[in-house]
């Protein structure tokens, strides 16, 4: 038999019951954008040792699993949709202490710039809804993110290895990163660094509270203007490309990556 998971394969003990002593098949997919990015990822590792086959959402270009695109339209009403970052510590699990040490610091930049968009441009902020049927991940203020989309014209991120960021750029919509810059240099891969660079220079990615605000300062009247823009374009299609595959008939794709 062949199973295709993406996190039974640790926290379903059921479905772990079903491999014991079993010659059954092993696929595990891509949940999430932790991938291929951290120096040290244990979880990854993990995930990469067990499995019969690894289906990522498109940087492992041998191995992937194919994203059906749905554009999504927007409009330029000035409204903005701050996503929170679900793995908060002490969520978080793997890092190092160096890292954990940057993340608490982080977190504290993320609230003040919070504040500042609620008061200056009167930004939704709202948390990814990270397992949202499970009732102990049950945020308040959680929301479907691609299903808000349609309400705003520019979305923030908090952090390049976000869910959520995959879900914006799959759909091509106005976004921004917004993320320690000590955090790349200290466990992110060279090919991350490297890739985030050509963003910031487009203003896609931000490592200040400043830069952002003098950014919406400057554009958020005219969003639509700056996403269209030849560089920002290019910056933007280059790192979708990198961790996203795209397909145009997504049955016959899916069925021919797990064969």
């Amino acid at each position: 038999f062949k199973y295709i998971c993406n996190t039974s394969f640790s926290s379903n003990d059921y479905f772990k019951s079903l491999f014991i002593n079993k010659k059954n098949k092993l696929l595990i997919f891509q949940h999430g954008g932790r991938y291929f990015m951290f120096k040290q990822n244990i979880s990854e590792l993990h995930e990469l040792k067990i499995n019969d086959k690894f289906i990522s959402l498109g940087f492992d270009k041998k191995k992937h699993f194919l994203i059906y695109q749905n554009k999504i339209n927007y409009i330029n009403n000035e409204k903005i949709l701050y996503v929170e970052d679900t793995f908060r510590l002490p969520q978080r699990m793997g890092e190092s202490l160096p890292m954990m040490k940057e993340s608490l610091i982080f977190e504290k930049d993320q609230i003040n710039l919070q504040k500042k968009l609620k008061q200056k441009f009167k930004c939704n902020i709202k948390k990814h809804p990270f397992n949202e049927n499970k009732k102990f991940y049950k945020f308040k203020n959680s929301c479907k993110t691609i299903d808000m989309l349609k309400k705003y014209n520019l979305v923030i991120i908090e952090n390049i290895y976000s869910t959520s960021l995959l879900e914006i750029i799959q759909h091509d919509f106005p976004y921004l990163i917004f993320m320690n810059k000590k955090l790349l240099k200290i466990d992110y891969k060279r090919h991350v660094i490297n890739d985030i660079k050509n963003l910031e220079k487009n203003k896609i990615f931000h490592t200040s509270e400043k830069s952002i605000i003098n950014f919406l300062n400057k554009n958020l009247k005219s969003i639509d203007k700056w996403w269209n823009l030849k560089n920002t374009r290019s910056a933007h299609q280059i790192f979708k490309k990198r961790y996203l595959i795209e397909s145009r008939n997504f049955i016959r794709d899916f069925e021919n990556s797990i064969n």
